[in-house]
């Protein structure tokens, strides 16, 4: 069994979505089996699979304190991720409201399609601190970079354009209808494109526990870019119908991105057995310990709290989380300055590397060789 599932599956909360996922497949089935599609049952039905994306976005808020929340790149990542599933199920709710209890179909514009087109930027708002967390602001350094950045955006732009838009027909009337059929065509194509981009500008960079996590986000967004663009499809061609198999792929996609959410949250430090030390940390303050706090501050800006419970992880440093100060218990300043980078390494790979040389480069140079690794310099 892969490590992402076996770690997902002794989750309770993941065991539990899980469940409820495979009753409502059973309900699905039996509806369609019954052809009762567009029907009292069908809506019903979607009434209860935005739970999925309800108890998503409640985990992702729980998961998120993990990281400090709005704090540090992965807690505002995965608070903007879980507003979006929110988002999603509140439009589902008012459409079924109109559908169910109301009795008739649901207009157009309609308060549901504000919650819609929230979240595309909701999500892209996620996947740019991801990206972060990732270390792909390193590779856009490079000019070679650039093209990617800007064809692969502009690409998707313009096939979602010609697909679904080309020959549109501008009625100025309804000025709001207009934004709306083209934040929401076009929004999904920017999705899709935060997620390729992620995936492509960090793959040199993004290492360690997190790349398999980050990456599993990215698959999701690729998921429910696919689902929205089957329901764009079918719609635009008068195939829609409620309850029928679009349904069943927004679920899954809910399904996905909640997993997405608990398996970044499934990290934890790694204790190690670290010999006895001096623990008198007074006297003055050198620059050496401000080089190993400013790497711990800026690592805390990408995981939250857990920087600084990594840090208390490693030989020869001693930890102040009141005043935010890191001491050097030893004359050994590279030794544990390299052990400081590589517990933070073993999370993120060569990113963790990259942010650490960013968070002391302007004052690495008043320190002598011996003093600092070369690789920070």
């Amino acid at each position: 069994m892969p490590h992402f599932i076996s770690t997902l599956f002794k989750d309770r909360f993941f065991r539990i979505l899980f469940g409820y996922y495979l009753v409502l497949v059973v309900f699905w089935a039996w509806n369609n089996l019954n052809n009762l599609t567009d029907t009292v049952s069908s809506y019903i039905f979607g009434g209860l699979y935005p739970l999925l994306a309800v108890a998503g976005c409640i985990g992702g808020f729980i998961y998120s304190r993990k990281y400090g929340g709005w704090r540090s790149a992965l807690g505002r990542g995965i608070i903007f991720v879980s507003l979006g599933l929110l988002a999603q199920a509140i439009g589902q709710f008012i459409w079924t409201y109109y559908n169910l209890v109301l009795e008739v179909e649901i207009p157009y514009p309609s308060v549901a399609d504000f919650f819609y087109e929230a979240l595309p930027f909701l999500n892209i708002a996620g996947m740019f601190y991801f990206a972060r967390a990732a270390g792909a602001q390193f590779s856009l350094r490079s000019a070679k970079n650039w093209p990617i950045a800007i064809l692969i955006p502009l690409g998707l732009l313009l096939g979602s354009y010609f697909f679904f838009l080309q020959g549109y027909e501008f009625n100025w009337d309804s000025p709001l209808t207009i934004i709306l059929d083209f934040g929401i065509q076009l929004g999904e194509a920017l999705i899709l494109s935060a997620a390729i981009l992620t995936f492509l500008l960090s793959r040199k960079y993004l290492g360690g526990i997190m790349r398999d996590k980050i990456w599993f986000v990215s698959v999701a967004f690729l998921i429910q870019y696919l689902t929205d663009f089957s329901f764009l499809y079918m719609n635009s061609k008068g195939l829609y119908v409620n309850g029928g198999v679009v349904d069943l792929f927004y679920m899954t996609s809910f399904l996905f991105m909640s997993f997405a959410l608990i398996f970044i949250a499934k990290y934890q430090v790694e204790r190690v057995q670290l010999e006895a030390r001096a623990q008198d940390v007074a006297g003055a303050w050198r620059k050496r310990d401000k080089v190993a706090t400013l790497i711990v501050q800026e690592q805390a800006r990408i995981i939250g709290p857990l920087a600084w419970e990594e840090a208390t992880q490693v030989q020869g440093l001693s930890v102040d989380k009141e005043t935010g100060e890191i001491y050097l218990l030893e004359d050994k300043p590279q030794e544990i300055l390299e052990r400081l980078v590589g517990r933070y390494e073993r999370v993120f790979g060569q990113t963790a590397r990259e942010v650490s040389r960013d968070a002391v480069r302007r004052f690495a140079s008043e320190l002598p060789d011996a003093e600092i690794p070369a690789f920070l310099r």
